[in-house]
């Protein structure tokens, strides 16, 4: 198996901590992006409750946070190793709310 030294690693962290002491997931070799689907995927088996949480990730032109949609494109950018998504409750946890029309946010 890969060291942890050739790969790439999603980290994910909740309210009240950084990025810093974030989670870790590492990726298989090679890989350089993610959708905000693959991501949900990865967040959920690492044991995320997604109906309570949802994702934001650090979106560089507008330098704010933006909610991850099943559609968003997730890139490494330049020799970072980590993609950082924060992670923030939910308002209205999804099993409470109606169907949507747009893509739906993890």
């Amino acid at each position: 198996a890969p060291s942890t030294s050739e790969r790439n690693a999603l980290r994910y962290f909740y309210p009240g901590s950084t990025a810093r002491n974030g989670n870790l997931v590492f990726l298989a070799p090679g890989v350089r992006s993610l959708t905000g689907a693959e991501a949900g995927e990865l967040l959920s088996l690492d044991g995320v409750d997604l109906t309570r949480w949802r994702a934001r990730y650090r979106h560089d032109e507008f330098e704010g946070w933006a909610a991850v949609l099943a559609d968003t494109a997730l890139e490494f950018r330049g020799d970072r190793r980590t993609l950082d998504l924060s992670l923030e409750r939910r308002a209205d946890p999804l099993e409470r709310r109606a169907p949507l029309s747009s893509p739906e946010r993890i």
